[in-house]
């Protein structure tokens, strides 16, 4: 694997474990990768000034901000400065201050600890909760991103599949769109759904709990992680993972 190809991966790996791990600790199902969305947030910044990776919701309505890193080996305590440093940048998310700002590293690393001599490697991941921020010079203040804001850009990469037109079957207070190609299928809410289409973003979390309640969802579906989305794997995924 070349360097590009390297960096690549530990930069996926680093984003994918440090949200997966966000919402099965923190509890919290709503990530936004400030990348993606800079545009449309950015204040101003200096140029070659660095950013934290991701920005959470949580239900209650507090914010948490996490630099994640993704890397081929152990980090040292250096890489670990910097990257504290970086979480701490963003002192204010639509006018309230961060919760909990995190620097969490993803890494490679031999499993010492497996039986027989050939050791496996594996992924590791080291969390880290450095003290609160304060502000500073190149510190960020994310006012564009208001809890309307912050739902309205989580939810639009959802628009494709359940826009106006789309074939959807409902059942059991959950709406479904079949993706053939990919063997599976996506759900929403049907309250979700209808709270996005009046544009009513600051409601998505009320929304989202009452249906969950009434509609029995964490029970019925194990991996619901509290979005108000779900995806189901045809056969072909199940076989897959058998193997």
């Amino acid at each position: 694997m070349d360097p590009s190809e390297k960096r690549g991966l530990t930069y996926h790996l680093g984003n994918t474990m440090a949200t997966a791990w966000g919402r099965a600790v923190l509890n919290i199902p709503w990530w936004l990768h400030l990348d993606v969305y800079w545009d449309e947030v950015k204040p101003a910044l200096h140029p070659g000034d660095s950013r934290p990776d991701l920005v959470g919701r949580h239900r209650d309505g507090r914010w948490v901000v996490m630099e994640s890193k993704g890397r081929s080996s152990n980090p040292n305590q250096e890489a670990e400065s910097k990257a504290k440093a970086q979480s701490q940048r963003v002192i204010s998310i639509g006018g309230a201050v961060p919760s909990l700002h995190i620097a969490a590293f993803s890494f490679f690393s031999i499993d010492r600890g497996a039986v027989g001599r050939s050791k496996p490697n594996v992924v590791k991941m080291r969390v880290l909760d450095p003290e609160g921020s304060s502000e500073q010079e190149g510190s960020l203040s994310l006012d564009k991103l208001t809890n309307a804001e912050f739902f309205r850009l989580y939810y639009r990469n959802w628009d494709f599949l359940f826009a106006a037109g789309a074939n959807l079957r409902e059942e059991e207070g959950l709406l479904w769109r079949e993706v053939p190609d990919l063997d599976l299928r996506v759900g929403i809410l049907s309250g979700l759904k209808r709270a996005l289409d009046e544009r009513e973003y600051a409601k998505v979390p009320d929304v989202i709990a009452a249906g969950t309640e009434f509609y029995g969802i964490k029970s019925r579906y194990p991996f619901w992680i509290g979005d108000g989305i779900l995806l189901e794997p045809g056969g072909s995924w199940i076989k897959n993972w058998g193997e």
